[in-house]
């Protein structure tokens, strides 16, 4: 089975950071420290550029339960028919 990169349902903004850090098995609340001071550091343009692109490149993780027991569904496999 191969990793894949998702926006977590875990999420403060938008799920990216959280996404991250379960694709690489690191503490979310370091990697949101780091954003938060890149950010700051650098000024919007280079993290807040990618972090907007991430959210809107990156698929939503989405969790559903299912009699009793917890399914995993990747917006990318199904779509909304209108």
């Amino acid at each position: 089975m191969t990793k894949k990169l998702y926006r977590s349902d875990n999420k403060v903004i938008a799920g990216v950071c959280a996404g991250v850090a379960e694709y690489f098995d690191i503490d979310v609340t370091l990697l949101r420290l780091g954003t938060v001071l890149i950010f700051i550091f650098t000024g919007f343009f280079p993290m807040g550029i990618f972090y907007i692109l991430a959210a809107f490149i990156m698929p939503r993780r989405m969790h559903h339960v299912h009699g009793g027991s917890e399914h995993t569904t990747h917006t990318a496999d199904h779509e909304d028919k209108a």
